[in-house]
C-alpha cells in the first residue's frame, strides 16, 4: 500500500535507475579522459555519427579480443563503447545533419546513381 498522498505523474518518463552503476560509472570515466583530452563537450561541435559507432565497434571488439582495459586510458573498453554510443545518440538528435548512417541515406545514395 502506498502511503504517499502527492501526485507525480511520471510513469511515462525513463527510469535512470534501472542503468547499473557500473555502466555509468565506466560511461563517466571515458567522458572525463575525453575532457582531459580534448575539452569538456567537445563532441558537441559535431562528430559523424558512423565514426562515433565505429568507434564504439573497436572498443566493444578490443574489449573482446584484447585487453579489457583501454591502453591508453586505462579505462574500461566497454566504458569508452558506452560514450561513444552516448555521443552518437546525441548527434542523432541534436544534430541529425551529422547522421550519416546508411539507413539515413541509402536513399541519397540511390538517387545518385
Amino acid at each position: 500500500m502506498d502511503s504517499q498522498g502527492g501526485a507525480k505523474n511520471d510513469g511515462a518518463k525513463p527510469d535512470l535507475g534501472l542503468i547499473p552503476i557500473e555502466a555509468l560509472e565506466e560511461c563517466a570515466k571515458a567522458f572525463m579522459y575525453g575532457e582531459k583530452k580534448y575539452h569538456r563537450y567537445n563532441f558537441t561541435k559535431g562528430i559523424s555519427v558512423n565514426r562515433l559507432l565505429a568507434a564504439s565497434l573497436r572498443h566493444i571488439n578490443q574489449s573482446i579480443w584484447e585487453s579489457e582495459n583501454d591502453p591508453e586510458s586505462g579505462n574500461n573498453h566497454l566504458g569508452h563503447a558506452l560514450a561513444s554510443i552516448s555521443m552518437a545518440l546525441y548527434m542523432a538528435k541534436h544534430r541529425p545533419d551529422l547522421d550519416d548512417r546508411y539507413i539515413k541515406v541509402k536513399d541519397e545514395l540511390k538517387d545518385s546513381k
